[in-house]
């Protein structure tokens, strides 16, 4: 059996887009399907942090699986926002995890 390594810089790969989570989503809610078991009609918005990944399960599976490996909690929604060729915007991790460029962005911006 294989194991899959990955460092933050591979997770960022993964990654197509982030940003600050929070209550400030709550109006746009209703794009979000959350995929958490009991299925709550909306996804939390306690979490700092929003990772799309992309339509690809692949890349969903091993950003979360890297989530799971350093420890740290996420929600996995469904993000129904369609980029202008049709495609969803797809899966989005939320958590508290920062990345180390989001936490320079946050150091920048406090200083």
């Amino acid at each position: 059996m294989s194991a899959i390594h990955m460092d933050e810089s591979m997770f960022e790969i993964l990654t197509n887009n982030s940003m600050r989570w929070g209550s400030r989503w709550e109006a746009k809610s209703d794009r979000f399907e959350v995929h958490a078991k009991p299925y709550p009609e909306l996804p939390g918005f306690r979490w700092k942090m929003a990772y799309w990944v992309g339509e690809n399960a692949a890349s969903m599976v091993l950003a979360r699986s890297w989530l799971i490996d350093q420890g740290h909690d996420f929600e996995l929604v469904w993000d129904m926002a369609e980029h202008p060729n049709g495609e969803y915007l797809g899966w989005v991790l939320l958590t508290d995890y920062e990345t180390e460029s989001w936490k320079e962005i946050n150091t920048r911006e406090t200083a």
